[in-house]
């Protein structure tokens, strides 16, 4: 009876175990993106101040992403 409760309660353990690590996973997957994160209105704003007015410059598309 006590090989079984132990038995059970190594069971319960491991999943516990592995639910944390695929929460830790997630969490450090959250943490790295937000690490590399960019405030785009700033990039723009920046990209604005440099560009020359209106009357000389239009921009039709734009495409952009961090660099790496």
């Amino acid at each position: 009876a006590e090989n079984r409760r132990l038995a059970g309660e190594v069971d319960r353990l491991e999943d516990a175990i592995t639910r944390k690590a695929t929460q830790l996973k997630l969490r450090n997957a959250v943490r790295d993106w937000l690490a590399g994160d960019v405030v785009w209105l700033e990039e723009l704003r920046e990209l604005s101040v440099r560009l020359p007015g209106a009357e000389d410059v239009v921009i039709r598309q734009m495409s952009m992403a961090p660099a790496r």
